[in-house]
């Protein structure tokens, strides 16, 4: 048998280190420790027809309630991929998902990204949605922003929304 994967506590990696040791253990044992696990990451990305693709890892099951239900406010379609991994995470870690999913269903279409030093919004949207956008995720967050045109013909405009809706 064979068991693998990645850990942030050096007491886990340590306990699965020893069962593979153990005399006559069929035992198998592959687990990274804290300083060989994966850099922690959350992405997520919203295309145009409104769908959400999330990624990566939050520190509780109600953190991973929480992020989701702002990713899928106004029914939005989210596609969950989000793991829980209870430590190891930076202390803002939950707030800045929280604020980046807020963030993103505001947009027509874009990307968040945060990790352990860096949390990132980019995409295009509406004007009027822009500067709560900007306030909302304040100073800490890299913002690449675009501001869809407001100018579309009418009857150009009513026909990308109603192919967003099919």
């Amino acid at each position: 048998v064979t068991i693998s994967g990645a850990t942030g506590s050096a007491e886990t990696a340590a306990a699965a280190s020893a069962l593979e040791a153990k005399e006559g253990t069929p035992w198998r044992v592959f687990v990274a420790g804290p300083s060989q696990a994966a850099a922690a990451a959350l992405t997520a990305a919203k295309t145009p027809d409104g769908r959400i693709e999330a990624r990566g890892a939050v520190s509780s099951e109600a953190a991973k309630a929480s992020v989701l239900q702002a990713l899928g406010a106004g029914g939005v379609s989210v596609i969950d991929l989000l793991t829980v991994q209870s430590d190891g995470l930076p202390v803002d870690w939950d707030a800045r998902a929280l604020s980046g999913a807020s963030a993103i269903t505001k947009l027509d279409w874009g990307s968040l990204s945060i990790d352990e030093e860096k949390s990132s919004l980019r995409g295009a949207g509406p004007q009027g949605e822009m500067g709560a956008i900007r306030g909302d995720l304040g100073d800490t967050w890299t913002k690449d922003l675009i501001v869809r045109a407001e100018t579309a013909e009418p009857d150009a405009q009513a026909e990308l929304d109603r192919l967003r809706a099919s």
